[in-house]
């Protein structure tokens, strides 16, 4: 069984956005269609409500980053014009409190990158072609290259 570092999930996953709203860096969600309207109506039980706040957000301009808020947080309510129940099969396994701080991201991205691939290989239990697609998936994402350290 291997080992992977949490911070590889959250690469492989493309994920690294929810760590950045962890750390408050994350899309703010002004200019929505919802910002005029009374908040308790997007968190409503009644169905005619609820209808009522869906097609508020049918014609929303962020409403596809609302709804990626609401997958990567677990949100009660209707986001990006769906309902929990309906985003309740896509919601991200990874929770905020299962997230590393930033300082702790950026530390096990660079010995990543930096770490002799034997031992990386050895300490996650996972052969060293692996951990070279790591590095290759780490070069390649923007933010995570930043966060390592490393120039693309």
């Amino acid at each position: 069984m291997t080992a992977r570092p949490l911070v590889m999930t959250l690469v492989l996953e493309d994920s690294l956005a929810l760590l950045a709203e962890k750390l408050g860096t994350a899309l703010a969600l002004s200019g929505g269609n919802c910002q005029p309207e009374d908040s308790d109506l997007f968190f409503s039980e009644e169905p005619s409500e609820v209808a009522v706040a869906v097609t508020i957000c049918s014609t929303c301009p962020i409403k596809k980053q609302c709804l990626q808020v609401a997958l990567d947080s677990g949100e009660m309510g209707v986001w990006g014009g769906t309902t929990y129940a309906e985003r309740e099969p896509m919601i991200s396994r990874l929770r905020f409190e299962e997230l590393p701080s930033l300082d702790e991201a950026k530390t096990e991205l660079r010995k990543i990158m930096s770490s002799d691939a034997g031992e990386l290989a050895t300490k996650y239990r996972v052969e060293r072609r692996t951990v070279q697609r790591w590095r290759t998936t780490i070069r390649s994402s923007q933010y995570a290259a930043e966060l390592a350290g490393v120039r693309v």
